[in-house]
């Protein structure tokens, strides 16, 4: 028998959007948002923007209305693909104190448990989260670093118990009831920041007079294997800016060396980060901008590098990636 209320609180935590979902007097319900048209939305954008005048942190289409309205403050999107680097335990100022991603990921969680509570009426202590199946696809170990730390934001953000199931698993175990006795699928799932992929079977119903009725459970499917790429819908966007965009603020132009008239190439780096959703907020610092002033410096052709300070000193970076 199937509860009809529980405890338990289903997040998908996306690298673009984000959704939840509660089960209630037997059906399950999807936590609702007002979406950016003002009509109610079942996902949220996994974004955030501090205001550095209230010094509040605004989530969602909020947040991404603060951004396009220009108002003053720090943009931060695409918190996932943090997960399992060094970044997420690096100190920034941002929104008037010091904050690091164990804070952020945390509070950004925590909206989604209190809209849950307030839509149901119930307090969620456990959580059923959605993962990748790999979150560094090359990397066991920063992959298992990834699920440490997103247990530990889970932790922060107020649940007690917390459960992973791979994303694409979930979907088949979801959708066996459509599916007939013996069926073979795959899912296929491309996310913003990792494809993943799951083939599954459908077992047929229990001869011993069970029928169908086992299919209600996760054994009602049979996981043959699952497999997923670092890659996703953020690569493209971070791979077309790099290329088309980039070359407008300084990438692949000269820079002439120190006491000689030969040149050489601007390094890459502050351009891949201005090109990766996740980075740009990391390249509004002192140090960045002392590096950018000395490209133009010693450019051969400075209006590139100088529409890079303005991007820079404007912080205009995420700006640039919409």
């Amino acid at each position: 028998m199937v509860a009809q209320t529980t405890d338990w609180l289903g997040v998908d935590f996306g690298t673009s959007n984000s959704a939840a979902a509660f089960l209630h007097q037997g059906q399950v319900r999807q936590v609702t948002w007002a979406g950016a048209d003002g009509s109610a939305a079942g996902t949220l954008p996994t974004a955030v923007f501090f205001d550095y005048q209230s010094r509040s942190m605004q989530v969602g289409w909020p947040a991404h209305a603060a951004l396009q309205d220009g108002e003053e403050g720090r943009y931060m999107r695409s918190l996932k693909r943090v997960l399992g680097t060094s970044l997420m335990a690096e100190n920034r100022i941002i929104g008037g104190k010091q904050r690091n991603f164990f804070d952020i990921i945390p509070e950004f969680l925590a909206v989604l448990k209190a809209r849950a509570e307030s839509q149901s009426g119930q307090v969620f202590r456990h959580v059923v989260a959605g993962r990748p199946v790999f979150f560094h696809s090359h990397d066991p170990a920063r992959h298992q670093r990834a699920l440490a730390d997103l247990r530990e934001c889970y932790r922060l953000a107020g649940f007690d118990k917390i459960i992973f199931v791979a994303e694409p698993e979930a979907a088949a175990v979801t959708n066996r009831q459509h599916l007939r006795d013996n069926a073979l699928g795959m899912v296929v799932d491309i996310g913003g920041g990792t494809s993943d992929f799951t083939l599954f079977h459908v077992p047929p119903a229990d001869p011993g007079g069970a029928g169908r009725a086992g299919r209600n459970s996760p054994a009602g499917v049979e996981i043959i294997a699952s497999h997923g790429a670092r890659i996703g819908g953020t690569d493209f966007d971070s791979t077309i800016n790099f290329h088309a965009f980039m070359p407008k603020f300084g990438k692949g132009q000269q820079l002439t060396r120190l006491f000689s008239t030969e040149t050489l190439t601007a390094p890459n780096t502050v351009f891949w980060d201005l090109a990766t959703w996740e980075k740009i907020p990391f390249l509004y610092n002192a140090q960045t901008a002392r590096v950018v002033a000395e490209y133009r410096q010693m450019a051969v052709n400075k209006p590139p590098f100088e529409r890079l300070q303005q991007v820079l000193e404007r912080q205009l970076g995420h700006d640039l990636a919409l």
